[in-house]
């Protein structure tokens, strides 16, 4: 209550903060989510152009590579000589020397990773394979027939056909892609022939099959431009790339200059991408795709995502607490004053209203202290009037009592002995016919309903039995029989000697089962007596007045154990049981637990000058009106030892503790018994402290350490007030 005013200024302004932050943060994620998108087009855009920028040149240097080589009229005359004699080309250019030339400028050339050359070895023949080379064979292969050679430094041996090319040539001039297991090859086809002098006519040669590897280390590339690269042939089908993706459906692929795709790989993981059509001459020889994982987006939006939380969480650490110090600070005259009148109108009117400033809020405060004044004058008059009053009332009411309680307790007897009479007779007759040993039983009870003036509860079975006692705490003896529906009477016993609720609960037997066995067992399983067939009324009559009279006095020696001789109210050790026993209880609920300590003002000053009699009346006045604020059935009070007592609230928080306890310290006071030697007021007053707490979370010596640590503020504070821990 006292703190509503600030946890609500807190909060509003807590909201307002988490508000902002929360728009603000919204606003910055959607601008960083678009530009994250515009950052990936950018990059998809920069990698496309560097790829055709690379690419572009790979084209110019092959055909530069190869018009050197095939700008040798020599080494043509020579090759064609070769072929129209119907030699092999290591036979011809070995004799002119020539054949270093096909090594120098093309197997020791970098830019040149495989190539082959066909020829015709005679008219209307298609082109066949005459020899071939790539960087795995380490040397040049030649083809005579079916069989291959590799030419060896001095001499050649044969070799196994790897089928790097087929053994007719497939027509295709011009430059292609071209897709292998090794990775993707540019491939160009160029028509050999020899100029006739000045005619414009060519001897034709053969063809030149040129390739080179697109080795551009697409891994690496793609790293450094933070993308993936992916080479596709003309036909679709992938040939190098980091992405498993699946072949494109050209029929299907719409190429547009910067437009954005959405592609998939074979593992169902999404991209965006870019595809560029690779080509050459206006001829499209295949494409690249440059793509981003969707998931690397996702995985950058979410970081944004959490540097951003983390930056608004810390600025509401920061807001919440400072928002509670500044109105904390501005709050404090108005909290001032709600205490001042909340235990002004609690009964409390020696509150003092601690606000001398000059401003509405000081004008407010010195108009409750006049209020207050006046209060307390006409209080002190009622009071005067009251007490006179209430002595008048409660002769009254004592007189009346006596007399009521005088004549029900006749009219009680005399109906009580016409009963017994008739009750005795019938019971008689019931334990003397045929009738089972249940029956009786049944009947034994009824009759002994009014004759022993007990309420009875009756069960049919052994397992209703055990059922009855525990839901009935206030079970004084209980009469079983050994044969029973469901569980027999040795079975209900040892259930009810193992249970701590009901241990303590006497148990006679009355059964028909009458050997010295049975009766041994029943009395070893705990039976407080047992009684056998056939049955005499006046032996069961005197034998349960006998239990039943234990039971009362050892009720009534329990009650005076746990009983002030004084006050008449529980004593230190009942307290101590009672507190152990809440405190395991708020332990399992987990519901708070108020303790406050009671304390006489001025006690023994008042002993030693009004006399020890009129000492004890004051301990016992209090004692009445602790008593009387005890409303609910749980709540428990007890002296504590000397001038001191103690009050029990179970399930009660703080708050609705200080409410009670203001109410009994006001009840006190107005008791008007005078104290002359008081410094606090002319009249009997208490001091009170207050404690609350949870049973799982403290301790019970905690509790009762903290209540009277209360207690002591209470009294430095100047007592007849109520202190609690905030």
């Amino acid at each position: 209550m006292l703190s509503s005013i600030r946890s609500k200024a807190v909060i509003f302004t807590t909201l307002i903060v988490f508000l902002t932050s929360f728009f603000s943060v919204a606003a910055v994620i959607f601008i960083n989510i678009s530009q994250i998108k515009k950052d990936n087009h950018s990059k998809l855009q920069s990698a496309v152009t560097i790829f055709a920028r690379n690419f572009g040149t790979m084209p110019q240097m092959l055909n530069e590579r190869m018009r050197t080589f095939m700008s040798d009229e020599d080494l043509a005359t020579h090759i064609l000589q070769s072929i129209n004699a119907g030699w092999t080309l290591e036979l011809g250019l070995s004799f002119t020397g020539d054949f270093h030339k096909i090594e120098e400028l093309l197997l020791n050339n970098s830019d040149i990773d495989r190539f082959a050359f066909y020829f015709s070895p005679g008219k209307n023949k298609s082109e066949t394979l005459a020899l071939y080379h790539s960087n795995s064979d380490d040397g040049i292969v030649m083809v005579e027939g079916e069989k291959h050679y590799k030419k060896l430094k001095f001499g050649r041996k044969e070799i196994e056909n790897n089928h790097l090319y087929p053994e007719e040539l497939i027509y295709a001039q011009g430059f292609s892609l071209r897709a292998e297991k090794d990775g993707m090859f540019l491939v160009a086809q160029y028509l050999y022939e020899l100029d006739q002098g000045a005619t414009s006519l060519k001897n034709h040669i053969g063809y030149f099959i040129a390739e080179h590897s697109l080795s551009l280390d697409l891994a690496n590339l793609g790293e450094d431009l933070g993308v993936r690269i992916n080479i596709f042939d003309a036909e679709g089908k992938m040939g190098e790339g980091k992405i498993d993706f699946e072949s494109l459906d050209i029929k299907k692929l719409s190429v547009a200059e910067n437009k954005f795709l959405e592609m998939e790989d074979a593992g169902g993981n999404s991209y965006d991408a870019l595809i560029l059509p690779l080509s050459y001459d206006s001829k499209n020889l295949g494409y690249v795709s440059v793509s981003i994982p969707h998931k690397e987006t996702t995985d950058q939006i979410i970081q944004e995502i959490s540097l951003l939380f983390i930056i608004s969480i810390g600025v509401l650490l920061f807001v919440t607490p400072l928002s509670w110090i500044l109105v904390s600070r501005w709050s404090a005259p108005i909290i001032k004053l709600m205490h001042a009148a909340s235990q002004i109108s609690k009964g409390n009117l020696d509150q003092k209203i601690e606000i001398s400033s000059k401003d509405e809020l000081g004008n407010l405060a010195r108009s409750f202290a006049e209020m207050r004044d006046s209060i307390r004058k006409t209080i002190r008059s009622l009071k005067k009037q009251e007490n006179e009053l209430r002595a008048h009332r409660e002769r009254l009411e004592e007189l009346v009592k006596d007399r009521t309680l005088t004549l029900d307790k006749e009219l009680a007897y005399r109906k009580k002995s016409e009963l017994r009479i008739t009750k005795w007779s019938h019971l008689q007759s019931d334990l003397l016919d045929n009738r089972s040993l249940s029956d009786k039983l049944q009947s034994v009870t009824h009759g002994m309903v009014d004759i022993f003036d007990a309420d009875f509860i009756v069960a049919k079975s052994g397992l209703q039995t055990l059922e009855r006692v525990r839901k009935n705490n206030d079970i004084d003896l209980i009469l079983l029989d050994v044969m029973m529906p469901e569980m027999n009477g040795y079975d209900v016993i040892k259930h009810l000697k193992n249970d701590d609720a009901t241990k303590d609960i006497p148990v006679i037997f009355i059964t028909a089962l009458n050997s010295t066995e049975e009766e041994e067992k029943g009395l070893n399983l705990g039976a407080s007596d047992y009684i056998t067939k056939p049955f005499h009324p006046a032996i069961v009559k005197l034998r349960v007045e006998n239990h039943l009279c234990f039971v009362r006095q050892r009720k009534m020696l329990e009650k005076l154990a746990g009983c002030d001789g004084l006050t008449e109210i529980a004593n230190r050790r009942s307290l101590d049981e009672t507190l152990e026993k809440e405190w395991s209880r708020s332990s399992r609920s987990g519901l708070p637990l108020s303790l406050a300590m009671v304390d006489v003002d001025f006690f023994k000053l008042f002993n030693d000058n009004y006399g020890h009699a009129r000492g004890d009346q004051v301990l016992k006045s209090v004692a009445m009106v602790l008593s009387w604020g005890m409303r609910r059935p749980a709540d428990f009070a007890a002296r504590y030892g000397g001038e001191e007592f103690v009050l029990l609230f179970p399930d009660t928080d703080t708050d609705a503790a200080i409410e009670r306890v203001e109410m009994i310290r006001a009840s006190i006071e107005a008791l008007d018994i005078l104290h002359e030697y008081s410094a606090v007021a002319p009249t009997v007053t208490v001091s009170i402290g207050i404690a609350t707490a949870i049973g799982t979370r403290d301790s019970q010596e905690n509790l009762l350490i903290t209540a009277d640590t209360m207690l002591y503020r209470a009294k430095e504070q100047g007592r007849n007030r109520v202190v609690w821990k905030e």
